[in-house]
């Protein structure tokens, strides 16, 4: 069975979700928790820290959501793809979204990270969410 991946409700933990577990990793950790491939299978580990100095690998500009009480995100794996999808929504109470991927103040949006190019670092800091993409 592939691994799966979510997050809760309240956007404080991912789960990784394989045949017959649940593995909830804390995301208001410093650090917060790395989701790449690990021999084809998603993995997710708790982050070690990101020392942009000494590593090799470069972050991509970060992608920041704001956490309200009308806004609800998830993750979502394609297998086939082998692709990463952050979902959104920022304002659950209105009837016809603005839908549009390249606007962060659209109500809908998808963000799609190929995960055979990019590790992701994935953190709760103060009222936001910050995604990171980083060179494999």
């Amino acid at each position: 069975m592939i691994n799966t991946i979510s997050l809760s409700n309240d956007q404080k933990q991912l789960f990784l979700i394989d045949a017959k577990r649940v593995i909830a990793f804390d995301l208001e950790t410093k650090e917060g928790v790395t989701i790449g491939l690990l021999g084809g299978q998603l993995s997710a580990i708790s982050s070690l820290g990101l020392d942009e100095e000494k590593s090799s690998r470069k972050p991509d500009r970060p992608i920041t959501l704001k956490l309200a009480a009308d806004s609800q995100y998830t993750l979502a794996y394609n297998r086939s793809s082998k692709t990463l999808s952050l979902i959104g929504s920022i304002d659950i109470v209105q009837t016809e979204p603005k839908e549009d991927k390249e606007d962060p103040t659209a109500s809908c949006f998808l963000h799609l990270i190929s995960l055979e190019e990019k590790i992701v670092q994935i953190r709760k800091k103060g009222d936001s969410l910050v995604i990171t993409p980083l060179d494999r």
